[in-house]
């Protein structure tokens, strides 16, 4: 999976690019933060896991406030300071989880083994805006623009989520030494994330609930214990992050157009004026549900088996509950946003290198999800073998 998630960062950070200059609504500072955030999610997913491949993630996370910041207004700015407060605190966690254990190659002794999984647990729930821990995460998808959150959930949360992957392989003790904590994370992000999708009507932060459901499916494969939820850990991931950047895209596309944020209270029938964008709207909403053809639906179907192993008829309950809710929000912002009469005449169309960017993020997620076996995982303990020890 580093060699998919190496080669799909670069993709996603072209896609933002792209979208960014063809849009022409960002400014120089953004177009600084996001080439840090391009570059250092790069070179970190080159060094491997080790000590300077965790700081170049880090870099990343901390260069991507510079994407909200780059709004330049007083509530971008809020959203920043409030996301710094999650953001700092989490680097620290997870860096006094990985100082603990050795990089995840070695189980300290009681009580410390206890302690560095809560760190973990506090540092990964913070940076991905896990329930309850999700306090930056609607103000930072309400006030950045949707190319920034190309980036953000597309690259950066991506990256998250494989070093969460990779301590499952190095150290699997902190998931099913520690299955309570882990499950009770889930669950509460599940059903929590589905209610707040539920109740919200920026859909940029409705995206970003819904991307918290997904991740409370992840956290179920990474406490089960067997390797076909490891796989389809390994496929979320990357059908995640094609899914947010085929929304988002589409959703720049379509506040660039309007000019004002998209909403599902008096936003209406973009569709006709937007065709492409509308499409790829409804591939990036399908395949994040876990819909066929995607990535989503391979991962799905072995994350749904790991809610059985992990707590039976009732977790699998709450799984099915949980992606029903994100499935009627998705189909509630489909039918209030883009479908139906024009609300109001739009005055821009979509560029051309916008659509053909956009036309090509729609195919890869398709083709990914006809060809899954392509990027399944490798075995951990080849992961292992290949992971520096020290740096």
């Amino acid at each position: 999976m580093d060699l998919s998630l190496l080669l799909l960062g670069l993709a996603v950070g072209l896609v933002g690019l792209v979208l960014a200059a063809a849009l022409g609504n960002e400014g120089r500072g953004w177009w600084i933060a996001a080439l840090a955030v391009i570059a250092s999610a790069t070179l970190g997913r080159l060094a491997g896991h080790g000590i300077v491949g965790l700081g170049l993630a880090a870099a990343s996370e901390i260069a991507a406030l510079g994407l909200v910041l780059a709004g330049r207004d007083p509530a971008a700015r809020a959203a920043a300071r409030l996301w710094a407060a999650a953001l700092l605190p989490a680097i620290v966690a997870v860096g006094l989880g990985f100082a603990l254990t050795g990089l995840g190659h070695h189980r300290p002794a009681a009580p410390w083994d206890g302690l560095a999984a809560g760190l973990f647990v506090l540092g990964f729930g913070l940076k991905l805006g896990l329930v309850p821990l999700y306090f930056w995460l609607p103000a930072t998808a309400r006030s950045a623009s949707a190319t920034s959150l190309v980036l953000i959930f597309g690259i950066v949360d991506a990256g998250v989520l494989a070093d969460l992957a990779t301590l499952r392989d190095l150290a699997p003790w902190v998931f099913v030494g520690h299955a309570g904590l882990w499950g009770g994370l889930a669950v509460a992000s599940l059903l929590g994330g589905a209610l707040l999708a539920v109740a919200e009507t920026d859909l940029k932060a409705i995206v970003a609930f819904a991307g918290v459901v997904d991740a409370g499916f992840l956290l179920l494969g990474l406490v089960a214990a067997d390797d076909v939820a490891r796989t389809g850990v390994g496929l979320g991931i990357l059908g995640h992050a094609l899914a947010v950047t085929a929304i988002y895209g589409a959703v720049a596309c379509g506040e660039t157009a309007l000019g004002r944020p998209l909403t599902i209270t008096d936003v209406r029938g973009l569709a006709g004026r937007l065709p492409m964008a509308s499409g790829v709207f409804m591939v990036g909403a399908a395949a994040l549900v876990g819909l066929p053809p995607s990535l989503a639906f391979a991962a799905h179907w072995r994350l749904f088996r790991a809610a059985a192993e992990v707590g039976g008829w009732a977790m699998t309950a709450i799984a099915f509950a949980a992606a029903s809710l994100v499935l009627l929000v998705m189909v509630r912002a489909l039918h209030r946003i883009w479908l139906g009469p024009a609300g109001e005449e739009i005055a821009a169309s979509t560029p051309m290198p916008a659509r053909g960017v956009l036309l090509a993020v729609a195919l890869a997620v398709a083709a990914t999800g006809l060809t899954p076996r392509f990027f399944e995982p490798a075995s951990p303990a080849t992961h292992v073998a290949l992971a520096p020890t020290s740096r």
